[in-house]
């Protein structure tokens, strides 16, 4: 079973982004998702990591990340769902962005991150993706 699961704990997102390469953020949000048989167990198989903070202007997924040795799609897309649904429902977040390299470009475009021009910036619009999630993909779809 898939579990996606808030960090709480800021030495293990530190152990987790270690476990991952990736760079520990101290002012950043974290999810992580395992598998797992039993949902109420703290630990599982490490599947993947998501860093995100909020700022002025909207929130901004710092990295995407599966754990090493880790290809799984469908909890990269999981925990990058649950962290928008997250920002929008939760804090009433709007605007969302990732820049190129925090994870895979299949990825950011599945999610329905659009390109801005001559930028290496994807952003994406939380209230119309929620309004219409299927008709917002297939406008974007492209981008």
């Amino acid at each position: 079973m898939l579990i996606i699961r808030k960090i709480y704990d800021r030495d293990v997102q530190k152990r987790l982004c270690n476990e991952c390469g990736i760079k520990y953020l101290d002012n950043a949000m974290a999810y992580h998702a395992i598998e797992s048989d039993n949902p109420s167990e703290e630990y599982g198989k490490e599947l993947a990591l998501l860093q995100f903070t909020i700022g002025p202007g909207g929130a901004k997924f710092e990295n995407i990340t599966a754990f090493p040795g880790v290809s799984d799609p469908e909890a990269m897309i999981l925990i990058s769902r649950t962290a928008m649904e997250f920002l929008n429902a939760g804090c009433k977040i709007r605007y969302l962005r990732i820049e190129a390299g925090a994870a895979e470009e299949i990825l950011i475009k599945t999610l329905g991150f659009k390109k801005r021009a001559d930028q290496d910036v994807y952003d994406i619009d939380l209230d119309k993706f929620y309004q219409s999630p299927c008709d917002y993909l297939a406008e974007n779809q492209n981008n």
